[in-house]
């Protein structure tokens, strides 16, 4: 394992604090287990999700 994560790019963690109602925790605690993921691996890929989505250059699929 830390093979992988010697080979892994250095990135820059930058920490902060979601609000998420309780309802919604508990579908994406659903839906990451169902994915095999744990909660912030599922939120984290989501987020990556919407950053592509936004990033310049992109077009909007809507």
């Amino acid at each position: 394992m830390r093979v992988e994560a010697a080979q892994q790019p250095e990135r820059q963690v930058r920490g902060c604090v979601l609000l998420i109602p309780s309802e919604l925790f508990t579908a994406a605690e659903r839906e990451a287990k169902r994915r095999g993921l744990s909660l912030e691996a599922y939120i984290l890929s989501l987020l990556e999700c919407r950053v592509q989505e936004t990033e310049p250059g992109q077009e909007e699929s809507r």
